[in-house]
């Protein structure tokens, strides 16, 4: 969360420029995890299998320009990842404060492009079980940062309003799950990185 801090405080203080604008967004997410199985023999394919999740995304942004069709775009998002393990019968959702750090590329004064590595500072993690019918905070066992990557795209249906998709996965493990024999012995591990396809809409304040 310290680091989250500092690029808080680093994107924030390029509001001194005169020509940085706002925005604010929200929208749904079709959550995932990708998983990176030591491959034992012991590990079978019904540890892998995985449920996607729905979940949603808020926050703000500022503009920065760089050039007529290039901006720099920083900015805060309060978001909810996570997947169900369909055959453990349980589901793990992870809240982070996201700090992205996007580079836009107008392609029209319509279209746009952009991608840029994501910074996520863990908020909180719960996991629900279906058989116990209980929601536990497990937020110890799970990574407090982590780093990834994402890109999109936007359409402006208003010179204010724009319609947005994006595609986001995480560099960096979240949290992992050791398996073991039925004698106890670690028998391999299973490693899950939280991604997710974003829809929403931007609202832009126009200076």
């Amino acid at each position: 969360m310290k680091f989250t801090g500092f690029l808080l405080l680093f994107c924030f203080s390029l509001t001194t420029s005169a020509q940085v604008s706002f925005g604010v967004k929200g929208g749904l997410n079709l959550n995932f995890v990708s998983v990176n199985a030591d491959r034992s023999s012991s590990i079978s394919q019904r540890h892998l299998k995985l449920e996607n999740g729905i979940g949603t995304h808020l926050g703000g942004f500022m503009m920065v320009p760089l050039s007529a069709q290039a901006y720099f775009k920083p900015g805060v998002t309060l978001i909810e990842r996570g997947a169900g393990l369909a055959n453990d019968d349980y589901r793990v959702s992870l809240y982070y404060a996201d700090v992205p750090l996007l580079f836009q590329y107008k392609i029209t004064r319509a279209f746009y492009l952009e991608a840029g590595p994501v910074a996520s500072g863990l908020i909180a993690a719960f996991e629900y079980s279906a058989i116990q019918q209980k929601m536990v905070n497990v937020s110890k066992a799970v990574e407090s940062f982590s780093f990834g990557a994402s890109i999109g795209a936007g359409y402006f249906v208003t010179p204010r309003l724009a319609v947005t998709a994006s595609v986001y996965r995480s560099l960096t493990m979240a949290w992992n799950h050791t398996l073991r024999d039925e004698s106890n012995r670690p028998a391999g591990t299973i490693d899950y990185f939280p991604g997710n396809v974003s829809v929403g809409v931007e609202y832009h304040f126009k200076k």
